[in-house]
């Protein structure tokens, strides 16, 4: 006869007591061999119990449902209502509702876990603030998770035993059943997802100062590896009089498409470093962030959109104003260039240059009679006749012939996409130029996005005249 659903529950209870029992007697030590197969036999049991009782559950619900609809449900509608998380673990998907009759449902359900996890998360990156992390994923969680993929990414590589999982696979220790399962649902890029809390594709990590791209431009992120969108140059408003027809104002669309390009960096790291992860977490954090950072700066700006290169801004951004004497960089060419400006692009404008540049326009003004500089202070960019200026050390840092000095422009039109998920693979072994090994391991860490101009009318970049 078919076991019911309390037999399961009570086997449930039995294994977690098991479970308890061996727990207290080896504690501090590792178990015998007899033991640990038999720990791994009851993780692994309770797993398939657990899957059974969460679908005899929701066969329950459903009836349940269907029974007591009656004529008090209009046919068609649906109406959700957050009934909360079912058991104690958040991270356990096999006790998600799955409902054919609103296939939305699971997906509701994963973002409100995947909230209360973001709620409890600590973020380790060096410029990570917390709240704001907190807020950027949830923002993400609403906007772009449509399918849910986001939500069960955080719930999957988030859960404290895929925490401890990932570490140890670090350092090439052995998995319990239950933590290679864990591991197994984040495979990735031919590796395994690093945890959210570390992931800088889904937090925001860049300090915007070397290179402030992130936090001038459009950046946009997707669970896929391609972001399709819809621009237009602007629509025009006519006037016309009472009753008569509406004039055609239709703009001409165009729809983007960027292909996220992969990234990569290598980090070999000591046997000894696998093994003390707290330390690692944050060093591997530190480094993966200020590569990812030095990368982007130079990409963004300069890549030439062949792939897997990005679509840089110099690349994309077209329009040329060439300073007025051949080999200079004069006062006049400043307002040369804010004059070549659309004025509908003037009003969001800002200045990008590097840190030389602008040093040689604040001797344009010594007196200040001209008033080009603007000291704001409290986290503001100052300000270069009137327009936040921020500074790029991917942009020449000196005059010389066909040198790019400057870029003013409307960067609401510089899109960046990032795909979210980045993906870490060990290399356990590395060896010397002799083919001996080191003692050490690596970490490939890859990540993917892309950048591109969606609108070459809303720059203008100064270079300077040559022959």
């Amino acid at each position: 006869m078919p076991k019911t659903i309390e037999e399961f529950r009570t086997r449930r209870d039995e294994i977690a007591e098991r479970i308890g029992e061996l727990d207290r007697e080896y504690q501090g030590v590792l178990m015998p061999e007899a033991a640990r197969t038999e720990w791994e036999s009851l993780i692994d049991e309770r797993a398939t119990n657990d899957d059974v009782i969460a679908e005899l559950e929701v066969r329950a619900e459903t009836v349940a449902a269907v029974s007591s609809a009656g004529d008090r449900t209009e046919r068609g509608a649906h109406f959700h209502t957050n009934r909360g998380v079912r058991g104690e673990d958040i991270y356990d998907l096999s006790t998600v509702r799955m409902s054919a009759a609103s296939p939305d449902e699971a997906n509701l359900e994963m973002r409100d876990r995947a909230k209360q996890s973001i709620e409890a998360a600590q973020f380790p990156h060096k410029t990570s603030e917390r709240e704001a992390c907190q807020e950027h994923i949830e923002r993400l969680l609403t906007t772009i998770d449509g399918d849910g993929s986001l939500a069960r990414h955080i719930l999957v590589t988030g859960s404290p035993t895929y925490k401890r999982a990932f570490p140890k696979h670090l350092a090439g220790t052995p998995l319990t059943s239950e933590e290679a399962r864990a591991l197994s649902l984040a495979a990735s890029e031919g590796g395994y997802a690093l945890p959210y809390t570390l992931d800088p594709t889904i937090i925001p990590t860049s300090n915007g100062v070397a290179n402030p791209l992130r936090a001038i431009s459009r950046v946009e992120t997707t669970t896929t590896n391609e972001w399709k969108g819809v621009s237009s140059a602007g629509v025009r408003a006519s006037r016309v009089r009472e009753n008569d027809e509406a004039t055609d104002n239709a703009p001409t669309l165009a729809q983007p498409t960027v292909r996220a390009e992969r990234v990569d960096v290598f980090i070999p790291f000591s046997l000894e470093a696998g093994q003390d992860w707290p330390s690692l977490q944050a060093s591997m954090a530190t480094m993966i962030e200020d590569a990812k950072d030095e990368e982007e700066a130079v990409s963004f700006m300069t890549g030439d959109g062949t792939p897997p290169r990005a679509n840089g801004l110099l690349t994309g951004a077209t329009n040329i104003v060439r300073t007025t004497t051949r080999s200079t960089f004069a006062i006049a060419d400043l307002y040369k260039l804010e004059e070549a400006l659309p004025e509908r692009f003037n009003p969001n404008a800002r200045m990008l240059g590097h840190r030389g540049v602008f040093n040689k326009a604040r001797q344009f003004d010594t007196a200040g009679g001209a008033a080009l500089w603007v000291r704001l202070g409290e986290g503001l960019p100052p300000e270069l006749l009137s327009y936040p200026a921020h500074r790029s050390s991917a942009m020449a840092s000196r005059v010389a012939d066909r040198a790019l000095l400057l870029v003013m422009g409307d960067f609401r039109y510089f899109l960046i996409v990032d795909r979210i998920g980045m993906a870490i693979r060990v290399i356990p072994d590395l060896f010397g130029p002799n083919g001996r090994p080191t003692g050490q391991s690596g970490i490939l860490a890859i990540w993917r996005n892309n950048s591109k101009v969606l609108d070459a009318s809303a720059f203008r970049v100064l270079e300077v005249e040559s022959v």
